[in-house]
């Protein structure tokens, strides 16, 4: 097998580049470090172009995020991207919590120094220097990554081939209706105001003592007859109440209610938050969090440092968020600059500003109960595929699904809180959380339960296992395995490292989740999306986030288009031999709000 390692260098990023400077290519086991570059007194860019084609595979930093890209613009079709083998790919999939993965961060560990070079504007000797030496530190990362992962089974492929997708979707963007986002922001901020004006009402102006003068003694003056000579006094000013400040929310309502706060920060004044304000049943409380909410909400669009007003290209109208493919602990992505992620869902005319580009449509593709099916999955040693059963067959009217099922052997009054409760289950909540749903489910049906609440979601941990044969020793034995080794293995054959015992069958389920939803998108673009033109053309990727995936799709194939990569999901499923089925479904319209 030919293996090369190489690099390219550009005259800038991919949407404003003009110029191929340099490829650099080396063999993967010798010190060959050749500079191609159409100057004189070195090789053309045409032979490293043959080289390139001719490879079984070629060894990038950040290959699928650039390289790849970059060549192919200057020349048509030299790579793909399965003869990539991206080394950063390589890095973050084998430790996800290392964010320092650059070659110049890998440079200083593996004692190879990058070098420093920053004017790529023109060709020059400095620019060639620096050209060959990432293929010397490539070179050393490659041989030191590429053996790790030979026992990690497919996972380097599928987060490879993952990477070079997501690369797609970065370039592509999403539009984002300005007209829209500016007429949020204005509507966010007049119920600021109008909620800043009620509360002023309620918390009238009061004078304080002025912290910044603290007490002095007084000299006299002509002008200061009130104040005696050689008393100390402090200076006063007057506070209007802000409602955006945390400490004098807690201060007003310790006043007028002898509010005694339980949760405090690190600093030991007393937490205001969301959560807080929630169980709070002072009607200024709502208030209060309604106002933190609209600050949150005009923080994403244009108050944040990353506010999407900030950040749309005003040419184009699109936002071009950045994504860590494997981002998160559990294989998930992180977004950032915006984070697509936190675009808040209560509030529907925050996903309404993003749209497809005028005359497309908008296409929503999610995986249908993806976690329970996880659950189902693995539960299947353990219950002989009961829960499976239960989702695919079981009837709510009948009582034999797996919610009414669990709501049977929790005793709770209603269903939608045992749906609640195994999810907190999954997601790794405690037993004080899990009580907390119990005291909950009591008071929604006019009971007022009384008991500790890390005893009731004990018991209630206890009667779920009891309902759903096999879970206690499911979870058991995931904790074991994460106790022992500090990782679980997931379904593609990847070690997730596990912050702790309690953690990790969460992670196993939200790993596993992760997993099926990537392959479902190399499945579909790789084996599918050839049906609906190249890429850009008809169609092309917006979002991904967790179990959806956003695309804009020409009105003539965008059913089509939805109901094959929907189908990609069960494809998947089925990749991974799981035994309970996947299910992916869809909404088609022109704006977020419409299709999730």
């Amino acid at each position: 097998m030919t293996v090369l390692i190489a690099d390219c260098e550009t005259n800038g990023f991919l949407h404003v580049m003009t110029r191929l400077w340099t490829i650099q290519l080396g063999d993967a086991n010798t010190d060959e470090a050749t500079v191609y570059a159409d100057q004189i007194g070195f090789p053309p860019i045409k032979d490293a172009i043959k080289r390139l084609k001719e490879a079984d595979r070629v060894v990038f930093h950040n290959g699928q995020g650039f390289d790849i890209h970059a060549i192919n613009h200057f020349y048509p079709g030299t790579l793909t991207p399965h003869q990539v083998w991206d080394t950063l790919v390589a890095a973050r999939l084998l430790n996800p919590s290392e964010r320092a993965n650059s070659l110049d961060d890998w440079g200083k560990r593996l004692g190879e120094y990058k070098g420093e070079f920053k004017d790529f504007s023109r060709f020059s000797k400095e620019l060639v220097e620096y050209a060959r030496q990432d293929v010397v530190v490539t070179r050393k990362l490659y041989h030191k990554l590429e053996p790790q992962l030979r026992n990690w089974g497919q996972s380097f492929e599928l987060e490879n081939l993952f990477a070079y997708i997501i690369s797609l979707q970065v370039q592509n963007g999403f539009h984002l209706n300005t007209g829209k986002a500016r007429g949020l922001e204005a509507e966010l901020r007049q119920e600021a105001s109008d909620i800043e004006r009620e509360l002023q009402e309620v918390f009238p102006p009061r004078l304080i003592a002025d912290k910044r003068k603290g007490t002095a003694e007084v000299m006299p003056k002509a002008n200061r007859k009130a104040i005696r000579k050689g008393q100390p006094y402090s200076r006063l000013k007057l506070e209007i109440f802000n409602p955006g400040s945390r400490p004098q929310a807690a201060d007003r309502l310790i006043k007028k209610y002898k509010w005694k706060p339980k949760k405090f920060t690190d600093k030991g004044s007393p937490a205001i938050d969301e959560s807080v304000l929630a169980k709070l049943k002072y009607p200024e409380a709502k208030v209060l969090n309604r106002y933190l909410r609209i600050t949150k909400l005009l923080g994403q669009v244009v108050d944040g440092e990353n506010g999407w007003l900030k950040l749309v290209n005003e040419e184009t109208s699109r936002v071009h968020g950045a994504v860590n493919t494997i981002g998160a602990a559990t294989g998930r992505c992180s977004h950032f600059k915006p984070n697509m992620a936190q675009v808040d869902k209560k509030d529907l005319r925050m996903r309404e500003c993003w749209e497809a580009r005028p005359g497309w449509d908008l296409v929503g593709v999610d995986a249908e109960g993806l976690e329970l099916r996880m659950l189902a999955h693995y539960l299947g040693k353990f219950d002989g595929g009961a829960l499976t059963r239960a989702l695919l067959e079981g009837s709510k009217e009948a009582g034999t699904d797996a919610h009414t099922i669990n709501q049977k052997a929790v005793g709770l009054h209603k269903r939608d809180n045992a749906k609640r409760l195994l999810y907190a289950l999954m997601y790794g909540a405690g037993d004080v959380k899990l009580g907390q749903i119990i005291v909950d489910d009591a008071r929604e049906a006019g009971i007022n339960l009384k008991g500790n609440k890390k005893a009731l979601g004990a018991k209630a941990r206890k009667d779920l296992a009891k309902g759903m044969k096999g879970l206690d020793k499911l979870v058991d034995k995931v904790k074991d395995k994460a106790g022992k080794k500090k990782y679980i293995q997931g379904l593609d054959g990847r070690r997730i490292y596990v912050r702790s015992e309690h953690s990790a069958f969460n992670f196993l389920l939200q790993g596993g989740g992760a997993i099926v939803m990537k392959q479902a998108l190399i499945l579909f673009h790789f084996n599918h999306s050839h049906k609906f033109g190249p890429y850009g053309e008809r169609w092309a990727y917006c979002a991904n986030v967790h179990d959806e995936v956003q695309s804009e799709t020409h009105p003539d194939i965008s059913k089509a288009y939805a109901e094959t990569l929907a189908d990609c999901i069960r494809e998947a499923g089925e990749h991974f031999d799981m035994r309970c089925p996947l299910a992916g479904a869809y909404d088609i319209g022109k704006n977020w709000k419409d299709t999730h």
